[in-house]
């Protein structure tokens, strides 16, 4: 990692243990997500994008917390203000900012938290835009700990973690394509895995017919990507859309009713995905 303006000591932890072994959860530990504004995007054929603006999601865990991207900077900055406030939070109560991309409709109002860390890959074309911030710029793929003594100090790790035992941490996975410097957060949550995917995928339509977004930087990249998230998630908040439960979840949700059913009566099956 490398230290920006006033972000003091920021390095990348030792790796711990060997290889396939990511201990990385702890059972005590407890995370809530929030969708704070639901994404949108509407597009015509006549028009192009009509209206957008993207999610912005909270992680929190023992009162840390971290909003996943902000909003299009045209829009009115009370609206980001509003949904926070609806949470019983303040700018003032945000401890950093990671951006799953840096296009201008996901960095908006950043002025708002000026004593947030901002997080976001060394590759993305705007990395100027925080000059003078607090940032922390990764390099590639990291676990990162919901927690104040910590999150400064991510773990780089291109090896998937196990996802279900993430305990208070957050896996940031980089995944060029729509940007240089893409990034999905994964993070588990009430035994769910939940994906954060920015424009990865763009609302549940694209997921589901794998469709990548458009003015990305190399989209032949991004349907496998799509995949890889929907495989490894049981909920995606998609860029531009709710969110909505994958069909790792759904098929795992079949199995568990028809392994009820053969429980309760005579052997049945049922037709999976």
């Amino acid at each position: 990692m490398r230290a920006h303006p006033r972000a003091q000591g920021v390095r990348s932890a030792p790796e711990a243990g060997p290889p396939g072994h990511r201990p990385v959860g702890l059972a005590s530990a407890t995370v809530s997500l929030t969708v704070v504004r639901p994404g949108l995007i509407e597009i015509s054929r006549a028009e192009g994008v009509k209206e957008s603006w993207p999610s912005c999601s909270l992680l929190e865990c023992a009162g840390f917390r971290v909003l996943v991207d902000l909003g299009h900077p045209k829009e009115d900055p009370d609206l980001l203000l509003s949904a926070l406030r609806a949470q019983g939070l303040e700018p003032a109560d945000i401890s950093a900012v990671l951006f799953t991309h840096l296009h201008p409709d996901h960095i908006g109002h950043k002025e708002l938290f000026p004593d947030a860390l901002f997080v976001f890959h060394q590759d993305e074309r705007l990395a100027f835009y925080f000059e003078g911030d607090r940032t922390l710029r990764l390099e590639g793929s990291a676990v990162l700990e919901l927690s104040p003594d910590t999150f400064s100090h991510p773990r780089v790790s291109e090896e998937w973690p196990a996802l279900q035992a993430l305990g208070q941490h957050v896996y940031v996975r980089h995944f060029p394509g729509h940007t240089p410097g893409s990034l999905a957060v994964f993070a588990c949550v009430g035994g769910q895995v939940h994906a954060l995917a920015g424009d990865i995928i763009l609302n549940r339509d694209c997921g589901e017919r794998v469709t990548p977004p458009g003015s990305s930087w190399k989209p032949h990249l991004i349907p496998d990507q799509m995949r890889l998230i929907a495989a490894r998630a049981d909920v995606v908040v998609p860029g531009h859309g709710a969110p909505f439960e994958c069909r790792r979840s759904r098929t795992r949700e079949r199995h568990r009713r028809v392994a009820d059913r053969g429980r309760a009566g005579p052997a049945q099956t049922e037709k999976t995905w």
